[in-house]
């Protein structure tokens, strides 16, 4: 069972739910199992990419960024729905992000297991080895959909504490420890960071929207990375928008951003996406 929040997550997670069961009826979770055993693909680390921060020209970047492929939000509605998955990923990696987040879930994010599936067959073919990791962002509550992002190419998935109970936290990373990606484990107070360094997250992301109004508070990316031990990397997460933004969470040591709406809003421009990536990248 997942938690209630009394807010639009409770309608989208239903959702989810409505749609994993259509799955399950033509693909069981051993299926999912038994396709990944299967794939021998090599794994990137977002943990590691965030924490190298190099750009692709060999230059130390200030902060690690996991720039965002994001079509629509429930509090902002379409943002572009027509662009290029594909071309926006190898914008992103061209810059030299260090992940790249995807969102798939398809009804209040118009996203698809196509989009990602897409970007990674196309960063695997430009840049081998060497890509950004690639992180699936949806509402994850079920060990198929950790099986279904790791065959679709994911590196690591997110899991977000407002919905999920403990165990199922636990549970749900050690299905992705043993297929080798990473969770992202998000977190939006300090009652649910301390349950996640309790169970040994090591990549933790603070979202600073708060979800009951859609308010955004940079500070609270700042005051509760104070309370993780320095072996924890940890992404600020919403609200992220100006060089001012990435300034101030690079002065209180926060390890990566992740940035969506700041480069998706008003339709994609690889110009102007391009420059932005670089002045937050290497904000002094």
């Amino acid at each position: 069972m997942t938690k209630k929040t009394n807010t639009i997550i409770d309608k989208i997670v239903l959702q989810v739910k409505n749609n994993l069961n259509e799955k399950k009826k033509s693909s069981s979770t051993i299926d999912m199992i038994n396709l990944a055993n299967k794939d021998s693909r090599k794994v990137i680390s977002l943990s590691e990419r965030i924490t190298q921060k190099t750009l692709s020209d060999s230059n130390v970047a200030q902060i690690g960024l996991i720039a965002e492929i994001k079509r629509a939000s429930p509090s902002k509605g379409v943002f572009d729905k027509n662009f290029d998955a594909a071309e926006v990923a190898d914008v992103y990696a061209s810059n030299g992000v260090s992940g790249i987040s995807i969102l798939t879930e398809p009804d209040y994010f118009l996203g698809s297991l196509a989009d990602l599936r897409l970007c990674y067959e196309n960063l695997l073919l430009n840049y081998k080895n060497d890509r950004p990791a690639i992180l699936r962002k949806d509402f994850i509550i079920d060990s198929f959909q950790v099986y279904e992002s790791f065959i679709n190419g994911a590196d690591a998935f997110l899991l977000i504490s407002k919905i999920l109970e403990k165990n199922q936290i636990v549970e749900l990373m050690n299905h992705g420890k043993a297929l080798g990606i990473e969770a992202l484990i998000e977190v939006h107070n300090k009652k649910e960071l301390l349950q996640a360094l309790e169970i040994g997250a090591k990549l933790i992301g603070i979202n600073n929207r708060n979800l009951d109004d859609f308010s955004e508070n940079l500070e609270l990316s700042i005051q509760l990375s104070k309370e993780a031990p320095s072996d924890v990397v940890i992404i600020s997460e919403s609200g992220i928008r100006t060089v001012e933004d990435v300034r101030k969470l690079v002065e209180h040591n926060i390890d990566g951003i992740l940035v969506g709406e700041a480069f998706m809003s008003g339709g994609f421009n690889h110009k102007n996406v391009s420059k932005k990536i670089r002045s937050f990248m290497m904000v002094e």
